[in-house]
């Protein structure tokens, strides 16, 4: 779990997690959620294919009350990893 902020490249960021944890390195199963915007989900998208021509890419939308949570602007990607990350 990490939280990219303003100033960085986040549909490159998001690519580059997949890239370091994904447990498929061939072609896996990515899951790109949003809250509200369509222009950087794309960007995410593109960016993983860059990564893995091969992804199967699932897009969706985060519900009004996670989304209330999380805001405007929230992009999410999800994929089965090479471990568990534990925050504490």
């Amino acid at each position: 779990v990490e939280e990219i902020t303003h100033g960085v490249d986040h549909a490159a960021a998001l690519a580059e997690g997949l890239s370091q944890y994904s447990s498929n390195r061939v072609n896996p199963r990515v899951y790109i959620a949003n809250t509200d915007n369509a222009e950087l989900t794309e960007k995410v998208r593109q960016s993983v294919l860059q990564v893995f021509p091969q992804a199967k890419i699932i897009l969706g939308r985060v519900g009004p009350v996670i989304g209330s949570h999380l805001g405007n602007n929230c992009v999410a990607i999800m994929f089965e990893g090479t471990q568990r990350i534990n925050e504490e």
